[in-house]
């Protein structure tokens, strides 16, 4: 199926490999990807209007070349690994019980997002608006709040601690 350039309203696709597909220039108007991969996909210009991924692989993609006019998605049990989010706007965006992993979260605001019960390791958030957004029953994040605007976000005890780690503290 070709997507280059063309228009989607309400589909759902399901089980499907769209591995290094070229989706640049799409848009994709209220779509749910369930049990898709998205590994290496060219998603230069598309657009992601209301789009929902559930439990889904994601990587390499860097969302920043999207139309930003035309993005707003969700994602759910999502594997998001290698992808950038940079110099952008993904307000109250759902990044629940996902493993997002070895991902950059640079100059975006993302405030008040849903980031509840996700896997974070080696993911690097810097000058991110991170205002409101919900860590809790998050592990392995390495947030410095120096960094980042973290006012009004919810974290789970113990992994709070983590931190305080660019503060270069004992805690005993």
């Amino acid at each position: 199926m070709e997507f280059k350039e063309k228009e989607f309203e309400e589909k759902t696709y399901k089980n499907k490999d769209f591995t290094e597909a070229d989706f640049s220039g799409a848009l994709f108007n209220s779509c749910d990807f369930e049990m898709c991969n998205l590994s290496l996909t060219n998603i230069n210009g598309c657009g992601f209007n209301n789009v929902i991924f559930k439990n889904s692989k994601l990587t390499g993609l860097d969302f920043s070349k999207c139309n930003q006019l035309m993005l707003e998605i969700n994602f759910e049990d999502c594997q998001i690994i290698n992808c950038v989010f940079a110099d952008m706007k993904l307000k109250k965006t759902k990044f629940k019980k996902c493993r997002i992993k070895n991902c950059i979260f640079s100059g975006i605001d993302v405030s008040g997002s849903d980031f509840s019960g996700s896997d974070l390791k080696d993911t690097e958030f810097d000058n991110a608006d991170l205002r409101g957004c919900n860590f809790e029953e998050c592990r392995e994040y390495e947030i410095n709040p120096k960094k980042n605007k973290i006012k009004d976000a919810v974290f789970s005890f113990p992994e709070v601690v983590s931190l305080l780690k660019s503060f270069e503290i004992k805690i005993k």
